[in-house]
């Protein structure tokens, strides 16, 4: 299992554990999307993101982060390990850099996938059944 663990910035204290994405190999690098818009015209605030790297994939996780797996989203970068990972100065773009194979790709980040995934996985609990064995039962 992988984890996330929050800290208190001033007292220097863990907050949370959580559970972190689960894609085959622990979280190597975390980035905040830059949102140069972050209230919407109705005055409410937009959503924030985090960005990650693993060994292979580039993923978008929903803030605040309670462990839902539902708000999170992953996919194989590269076919070799990933080395580095960058964000635009807008925010609307991914750059990763592959080792092996020696290739910078470019990624659009679409937050509305993610938005809908985790509509669709539920609110409160139940999107952590699904993690138990034997769900709800």
């Amino acid at each position: 299992q992988y984890k996330l663990k929050l800290y208190n910035s001033t007292t220097k204290m863990c907050r949370k554990t959580l559970l972190g994405p689960t894609f085959g190999s622990p979280v190597r690098r975390l980035l905040v999307l830059p949102n140069p818009v972050l209230y919407a015209e109705s005055g409410e605030e937009k959503r924030r993101y985090l960005v990650y790297i693993t060994d292979d994939k580039v993923g978008i996780l929903l803030l605040p982060h309670d462990g839902n797996p539902h708000n999170t989203m992953c996919l194989t970068a590269h076919p070799g390990q990933v080395t580095e990972v960058v964000v635009s100065y807008d925010g609307q773009y991914v750059f990763t850099a592959g080792g092996e194979d020696c290739t910078v790709n470019m990624w659009t980040v679409n937050t509305l996938s993610l938005e809908a995934n985790a509509l669709l996985g539920g609110e409160d609990l139940e999107p952590f059944y699904s993690l138990i064995e034997g769900g709800r039962e």
